[in-house]
C-alpha cells in the first residue's frame, strides 16, 4: 500500500480495531455529557495501553459530528457503529448505569458474541452519573497482532 502520508510500509494486519459502546443518551444533558467522558477517558487509558490496538468509540466520535451539524438519524448511526463493529476484534462494553438497559447496547453484545468478537467489560467508579473516579481495566496488554 502507498499511501500518500508517507506510511508506505503499514502493516493494517497488525492493527486491529476495537469498538467501545456503553449507554449515552440520557434527559439529563451534564449525565449525558459525563457519558461521553467516560467514553473518552476509556479510549485514552485502552489506548495508551494497547498501542498496537486502534479503539474506536462511537460516543466520541458521533457526538462531534452532531455537534458540528451532521446527521442525526440514530439508525445512521447505529448502522455505521455495527459497521464498524464488523471489522473489530474486540468489543469494550463501559458497564455504567442503564447498560443492560439500553438495547443498541445489548445488540452490539449479541452481534459481537455470535460472530466470534471477543467482549470485555469496562466498569467505571463513580457516583451516579458522573464524572468517574476512576476506569477499571478488565484486560490486558496486547502485542502487536495477538488477537484477545
Amino acid at each position: 500500500m502507498n499511501l500518500a502520508c508517507g506510511l508506505s510500509e503499514v502493516d493494517l494486519d497488525d492493527f486491529p480495531l476495537a469498538i467501545i459502546i456503553g449507554p449515552f443518551h440520557h434527559d439529563d444533558l451534564e449525565i449525558q455529557e459525563g457519558r461521553r467522558g467516560i467514553a473518552l477517558s476509556t479510549a485514552a487509558m485502552l489506548s495508551a495501553k494497547n498501542p498496537h490496538t486502534g479503539f474506536f468509540s462511537p460516543i466520541t466520535h458521533h457526538r462531534a459530528i452532531l455537534e458540528a451539524g451532521g446527521c442525526k438519524d440514530e439508525t445512521y448511526w447505529n448502522k455505521l457503529t455495527l459497521k464498524m463493529l464488523q471489522s473489530a476484534l474486540s468489543l469494550y462494553v463501559i458497564q455504567i448505569t442503564g447498560w443492560k438497559n439500553d438495547s443498541f447496547v445489548m445488540d452490539c453484545i449479541l452481534y459481537a458474541e455470535e460472530n466470534d468478537i471477543a467482549v470485555f467489560p469496562v466498569t467505571v467508579q463513580y457516583e451516579e452519573d458522573t464524572k468517574p473516579d476512576s476506569i477499571i481495566d478488565h484486560t490486558r496488554t496486547l502485542q502487536a497482532g495477538e488477537q484477545e
